[in-house]
């Protein structure tokens, strides 16, 4: 996530336990980069703590690192499991078949910021709107890069 600030603090409402660290104090840390994955079991745990009390989630890219496939099917699964019990929260995402989820699903909303190109950085408006994202960035980022990328009618 993108901060104003140096140093952010979060505090977790349910511990999870940590399997690796992808980032030292001192590395300059990218836009998607993960630096934490929690144990996959921790997802178990919500879940049954979602049956007896309200769990409040916060999940960055569910499932990260499984095919596109099992991915959707997997977080449609459990994303109606824990709505299902006492579950509350947010997920951010940018696979494009995973905003479907909100289609049809009682409770499940899309939101989106917005981002654009100004002095060769990509800058955020940190505006909160209604709806999935009608716009997608990883293209932009290559450009900035100078990866190859494909022109914009070849899309």
């Amino acid at each position: 996530a993108y901060v104003q600030g140096n140093v952010v603090q979060i505090t977790p409402q349910m511990g999870g336990t940590v399997v690796a660290i992808g980032a030292d104090d001192t590395d300059f840390v990218r836009a998607g980069q993960m630096l934490v994955k929690l144990d996959p079991a921790d997802a178990r745990v919500a879940l049954e703590q979602a049956e007896t009390r309200p769990v409040f989630f916060l999940i960055d890219e569910i499932f990260r690192g499984t095919n596109n496939r099992e991915r959707l099917l997997g977080s449609r699964a459990y994303l109606q499991a824990l709505l299902g019990r006492q579950g509350l929260g947010a997920i951010s995402t940018h696979d494009l078949e995973l905003v479907k989820l909100a289609e049809g699903a009682a409770g499940v909303h899309n939101y989106h910021f917005r981002d654009a190109i100004a002095g060769g950085r990509m800058v955020f408006d940190y505006t909160l709107r209604p709806g999935p994202c009608p716009t997608t960035n990883a293209l932009k980022i290559m450009r900035l890069e100078g990866l190859p990328v494909p022109e914009e009618g070849a899309l």
